[in-house]
């Protein structure tokens, strides 16, 4: 049957996009970021589409749920997977799992530090450090860092070193602001005093909107590696920002499941918050908020139709949103065949995520599992 709603999602421009971030962070080792399904792509799919691309260091999830899930797959039983958010607290139970799955940890808690290496845990499970900069969110702070170092002194194994040392930026897109640059000059000071004695690990701190402004950061000198999210759907981490040669990997599109004529007057769906001014042919498109189409959007926004913007009407509901119809009648074709772009190529993610007050990473982590994907350029 033709799908009510679908998320077409291209994986040859995943995988050009890939190749042009790799480029823009001038060949650093690539981190990509495929937490909450891959932006909404499908994690699994993305997964394996990048698994042998130059210089992948490791997928970046943020739960083990995550990970277990993609380890499950035994095309990926040699990709490394590096969990982000969910090493805390540490204990016997976490590192079996992680032992399990042969999966690398993000260490961000000092206690926790402290419990990996008294356990020995170093020995066996590949692992990152994460620093606080100036996020104040997660991260292990800088008053630690000569205790940090004194205990490591004695590990000469390169495998028992960090293999990551890491942190993350509050306010990549704006470089010039005070405490961005706050967090730069840390960075910096972390680097000066852990590269020398940690020569092995891969620092790293650039984000998406960190690569778009790399000169600034800078990228090149400064890390080792990169963690491209939302640039690696195609789709740049501010709005009105140039594309970087990336271009969308997904396009949502909905299919009508009826037509009405409103006559002059007449109102239109729950609360008649839209009511006809004239004469008018409606189409019903078999989507909704409970697809993670935004409620904001209604009376609002539009949507595409073979090049033509349809303005969307009155309040989206649950299943379903109304639009100005392209057609006053229809033939059976149109019903099955023909689709109404919400975002795509056509009409830009950051387009509809503004006027639904948000952002693109809130729209495609809220699409939903009613919402049939489907994948070209396997």
């Amino acid at each position: 049957m033709p799908a009510r709603i679908e998320a077409k999602i291209d994986l040859d421009r995943l995988r050009n996009n890939y190749s042009s971030l790799f480029l823009l962070s001038k060949r650093k080792r690539m981190i990509p970021m495929i937490k909450s399904n891959a932006y909404g792509h499908g994690a699994l799919e993305v997964a394996l589409t990048l698994k042998n691309e130059p210089q992948l260091e490791a997928l970046g999830v943020a739960t083990i749920e995550e990970a277990i899930a993609l380890r499950k797959e035994k095309k990926l039983d040699t990709t490394r997977l590096l969990v982000f958010s969910d090493s805390c607290p540490w204990d016997e139970n976490r590192a079996a799992i992680f032992r399990k799955y042969n999966l690398s940890v993000v260490l961000h808690r000092w206690s926790d530090f402290k419990s990996f290496i008294a356990r020995n845990h170093h020995h066996s499970i590949d692992y990152h450090v994460q620093w606080n900069t100036g996020m104040n969110r997660l991260g292990i702070e800088l008053e630690n860092l000569a205790a940090f170092q004194r205990l490591l002194c004695s590990t000469r194994k390169r495998h028992q070193l960090p293999r990551g040392i890491f942190t993350h930026l509050a306010a990549a897109e704006a470089p010039e602001k005070r405490l961005s640059q706050h967090q730069l000059k840390k960075f910096q000071y972390l680097l000066s005093e852990l590269k020398p004695r940690f020569p092995q690990a891969l620092f790293h701190m650039a984000n998406s909107a960190a690569l778009w402004k790399s000169k600034e950061w800078k990228i090149t000198s400064l890390t080792d590696a990169v963690r491209p999210g939302i640039a690696l759907y195609g789709i740049p981490p501010e709005h009105k920002w140039p594309v970087k040669e990336v271009k969308p990997v997904m396009s949502l599109r909905s299919k009508c499941v009826q037509l009405h004529t409103l006559e002059k007057g007449e109102g239109l769906g729950y609360g008649f918050d839209y009511q006809a001014k004239k004469k008018q042919t409606i189409a019903i498109l078999g989507c909704g908020y409970g697809d993670g189409v935004s409620r904001l959007l209604g009376n609002q926004s539009q949507v595409i139709y073979q090049r033509k913007r349809l303005s969307i009407l009155g309040r989206v509901s649950m299943d379903l949103m109304a639009v100005e119809s392209p057609v006053k009648k229809a033939s059976s074709s149109f019903f099955d065949h023909c689709r109404f772009e919400l975002f795509g190529d056509r009409l830009s993610i950051w387009e509809q995520a503004l006027q639904a007050k948000t952002i693109p990473y809130e729209i495609l982590t809220g699409l939903t599992s009613r919402i049939e994907r489907t994948y070209v350029g396997k």
